[in-house]
């Protein structure tokens, strides 16, 4: 890469490697040249490259393979902060008619030439959508990915997402300058704000996974927060940033 502004680098990258001078292509020989070996294992692989694209949305349309049909499942949104996956969002939701159709078209498209070599079960096809409304494919997970209790349980059969009011569903991991000391005392918070999740307003928090305390202090876990609106999401967020942030486990 050669804009130093351009914070591309995944957080779990190895290595990072800025192209010196403004000959590109040089630059990209002679980096290979160097680095061919190890990139590909020795030359048993090729290797994937990978364009930036600032801006873009990251979505997935998940599907169900079996004998018979090919059944669409869910789509949604994933956000990143820092790099790292911070919020999961279903539905999807304020898509362009046009943009949904091309995901949901491409998602059939590949579902459909892994049913014809066999594979059978769920599949997450998952692309970005790029500033100028083209959707484009970055992988398929051909397994059970950890967004179907997302909208399986939670979106499908908790809050019944789809229906009116209609609703949404963000999962989220705690940030790392929330301290959440223990189970409890989240859902004492959770209590004490009005926070957890209504069934006669179908809004508030859903803890995703169970709390365990931490032996350096802090719990780590995640959680999902069901809103009628964005605005609604990030209240409740903000009510939880206000209480857990930057606070020692001893003052909680």
């Amino acid at each position: 890469m050669t804009d130093p502004l351009l914070a591309t680098g995944h957080a779990g990258a190895r290595h990072l490697h800025r192209l010196a001078g403004t000959d590109l292509p040089a630059g990209i020989t002679a980096y290979w040249a160097d680095r061919w070996t190890w990139a590909s294992a020795q030359g048993r692989f090729p290797v994937v490259l990978e364009e930036f694209i600032p801006d873009a949305r990251t979505v997935y349309c998940e599907q169900h393979l079996t004998d018979t049909r090919i059944q669409p499942t869910e789509k949604g949104e994933l956000r990143y902060t820092g790099r790292r996956l911070s919020h999961e969002s279903v539905p999807l939701r304020d898509l362009a008619p046009a943009v949904e159709k091309q995901l949901f078209d491409g998602s059939a498209c590949l579902a459909a030439a892994y049913r014809d070599v066999g594979y059978r079960g769920r599949i997450s096809t998952d692309a970005i959508v790029t500033p100028d409304g083209r959707v484009l494919f970055t992988e398929v997970n051909a397994q059970v990915t950890g967004s179907w209790h997302i909208y399986e349980v939670f979106a499908h059969h908790i809050v019944d997402a789809s229906a009116a009011p209609e609703r949404t569903v963000t999962e989220s991991h705690v940030p790392a300058h929330w301290t959440v000391p223990d189970g409890a005392t989240f859902h004492r918070t959770l209590a004490e704000l009005g926070l957890g999740y209504d069934r006669a307003t179908r809004t508030g928090v859903l803890v995703s996974m169970p709390i365990v305390a931490q032996p350096a202090g802090g719990a780590q876990f995640t959680f999902s927060i069901v809103s009628a609106t964005p605005a609604g999401r990030d209240a409740i967020w903000n009510a939880l940033e206000t209480r857990f942030a930057d606070v020692c486990p001893a003052a909680a």
